[in-house]
């Protein structure tokens, strides 16, 4: 309590008209039919939101397993070039530094 307000002046009840009052009734059921619409639409939204996770996880691990399709390819590509090219060629490939060296230009 505030010192400038006084506990014998508290006001508890206030006279309005019968058309306030019906107005009152319409705004508050307004309110409660917009707080069942936001809560239909934060269900919504969160539903969205973990499919949209859901999904996104997916495209990720389809990412991950094309990504390594391709690697794979381009490896055997070159391992098939290689054989190839250079069948009868011992110093070419003599390690797996070279190999690599090779595979950085593919990859």
């Amino acid at each position: 309590m505030y010192f400038w307000q006084d506990d014998t002046e508290s006001v508890k009840y206030v006279q309005i008209s019968a058309e306030s009052y019906a107005r009152l009734m319409e705004l508050e059921d307004q309110v409660k039919i917009l707080n069942e619409k936001l809560s239909n639409l934060n269900d919504k939204l969160s539903s969205a939101q973990s499919e949209m996770v859901t999904k996104d996880n997916l495209v990720k691990q389809h990412a991950k397993v094309a990504e390594e399709a391709v690697s794979g390819m381009i490896m055997w590509i070159i391992s098939y070039i290689c054989q190839i090219l250079f069948v009868n060629s011992s110093t070419f490939l003599r390690n797996f530094e070279d190999f690599l060296i090779l595979r950085s230009f593919f990859v």
